[in-house]
């Protein structure tokens, strides 16, 4: 059995420096094997692998080919940072090994991994909250997400909470069902990088002898690196109406709504 060589590579070369947000990058990979020429071909895989300045491997991908004739061609994008830390000195490492593992290996060092933080916009909330009596009042608040190495959960955001008297995480997750702590996020479109959280109140939760109360709040995300946006605030403010008003989630047909200017 012969060894393989990797020939050439485009598209990847030490000091090279990976934008936060940088374009889809193309690697084409040139591997050849003397087995490669008489049948029974021998066949070959590329492994391509990141490391970080102490040498502690952070991702690793395998690619394979349609023929033993072709390059390895292969994509990144931004999201291929998610979760790495702004460093110059990462390594990436390319491996190629046949069925009989026999294997070359090529590295590119120095490498430059920028991570931007993420940033919120599009915050979209019922400023103004009518508490029945008896039945509880749902409402929801909504805040886009933006990232340059992806706005979703799977790729480059960890959490977005939402802070109040306590601290919620928002989702993204298109299910109107409660989650473990019975909680309920009213998201319409699963990973659309809009993250909505709903909230129950009822009268006994607000102070009695206050007949209108303001409740600041602020959202913050953080991403897979560690990076936080800035903060985006707001204010409820729940008036309690003397009347009662049932407010159900689904059933649009069935709300009783109250009229705004009962309290004045």
């Amino acid at each position: 059995n012969s060894i393989p060589v990797i020939k050439e590579v485009t598209g990847l070369a030490s000091l090279d420096i990976f934008e936060s947000g940088f374009d889809t990058k193309n690697i084409q990979t040139n591997v050849t094997d003397s087995n490669n020429l008489i049948i029974p071909y021998d066949e070959q895989d590329l492994k391509f692998q990141l490391y970080n300045s102490t040498g502690v491997l952070l991702k690793e991908n395998t690619y394979t080919r349609p023929n033993v004739n072709q390059d390895f061609v292969f994509n990144i994008d931004s999201t291929y940072a998610a979760g790495i830390s702004f460093a110059r000195n990462y390594r990436m490492r390319l491996t190629t090994t046949d069925l009989y593992d026999a294997s070359a290996t090529i590295d590119f060092t120095n490498i430059t991994i920028r991570n931007e933080p993420p940033s919120l916009y599009n915050l979209q909330f019922q400023d103004t909250i009518f508490v029945p009596i008896e039945d509880p009042v749902y409402f929801s608040v909504e805040v886009n997400v933006n990232d340059p190495q992806g706005h979703l959960s799977y790729q480059d955001i960890d959490e977005v909470l939402i802070t109040t008297v306590s601290s919620r995480s928002m989702r993204d997750d298109g299910s109107e069902f409660p989650n473990s702590n019975n909680e309920y996020s009213s998201d319409l479109v699963k990973n659309n990088g809009v993250y909505t959280i709903e909230y129950e109140v009822r009268n006994s939760y607000l102070p009695p002898d206050e007949s209108i109360v303001v409740l600041p709040f602020s959202i913050q995300a953080k991403d897979k690196a560690g990076n936080m946006s800035p903060v985006i605030s707001g204010q409820f403010i729940f008036v309690k109406n003397s009347k009662n008003s049932i407010k159900r989630r689904n059933d649009e047909n069935s709300f009783n709504y109250i009229n705004p200017f009962d309290h004045l």
